[in-house]
């Protein structure tokens, strides 16, 4: 495991990771052109006097070279920032709060198995694996009642709820939703993927649950047929004498001529 945020992060988001990082690399123009400062606070939608508040409160960064410099410079990912900066103000996050998201946002990421390779900001690992790939759905940023942000897909959530690791409220936040309506210029841009979601409720998990505690398996594996009706497979030891259940089935090993291994299938099937 490893972490774009406070919390776990699951395989999936490594494997995003590497493939970001692939296609960076095949491409270095993509960062260049995303951190190359050309534009203006016209180009920001945002009035000096905020530009300047949010800088004399740590919110920006003062980066001119040199300081009779009058005029800031602003990259495309800055203006992404600025934009995110008064979305989280719409949710009521005070200052010092949104300093601690500026922190998680701006922190240096990247996967530990590739540590000599191109380096990226959780903002622009987010801005490219929003617009750059589309494997396992959107980018989601979790905002804590602190202010903290966590980069996500909807794997990790089903992660960290999981093991216990989401917190007690939080804001969820789609990033290629709010990506498209900062790109709205451009109506040839759709990154918003379309996603389906697992969850348990109602019979299904009171099922699950019962499973679990009703017997020693091995596996329990969950689907849906037709995004409806759900199939909980289960497999357990078999001994001789065991109540076999309904719609299951013996499942036998065997290995030179010898059963080595007997287990039972089991499959229930919840409207």
């Amino acid at each position: 495991m490893y972490y774009l945020g406070k919390r776990t992060a699951s395989d999936t988001t490594f494997a995003d990771m590497v493939s970001l990082i692939n296609m960076l690399e095949r491409n270095p123009d993509i960062l260049a052109n995303l951190r190359r400062k050309k534009y203006t606070v016209k180009d920001t939608d945002k009035s000096f006097r905020t530009i300047n508040h949010w800088e004399s409160v740590g919110l920006l960064d003062n980066e001119r070279q040199d300081e009779k410099e009058k005029w800031r410079k602003f990259s495309q990912i800055d203006i992404v920032y600025l934009h995110l900066l008064s979305k989280l103000r719409e949710f009521d996050l005070s200052l010092a709060k949104l300093k601690n998201a500026k922190h998680d946002l701006m922190k240096t990421v990247y996967p530990e198995s590739k540590k000599n390779c191109v380096s990226f900001s959780v903002l622009e690992y987010a801005y490219c694996r929003s617009l750059g790939l589309k494997n396992h759905g959107n980018t989601y940023f979790m905002i804590d009642s602190e202010g903290h942000i966590d980069c996500t897909n909807e794997k990790d959530i089903i992660l960290m709820r999981t093991i216990g690791e989401l917190p007690d409220a939080y804001i969820y936040l789609n990033f290629n939703e709010f990506l498209q309506k900062l790109l709205k210029s451009d109506k040839q841009i759709n990154i918003i993927r379309t996603e389906k979601t697992y969850v348990l409720d109602g019979k299904g998990e009171e099922k699950l649950i019962e499973l679990m505690r009703l017997r020693d398996y091995n596996n329990i594996s969950i689907s849906l047929k037709n995004g409806e009706n759900m199939m909980i497979e289960c497999e357990s030891p078999y001994n001789e004498g065991d109540d076999i259940p309904d719609y299951a089935e013996i499942v036998k090993q065997i290995q030179d001529s010898c059963v080595v291994r007997e287990t039972v299938k089991e499959k229930i099937k919840i409207k």
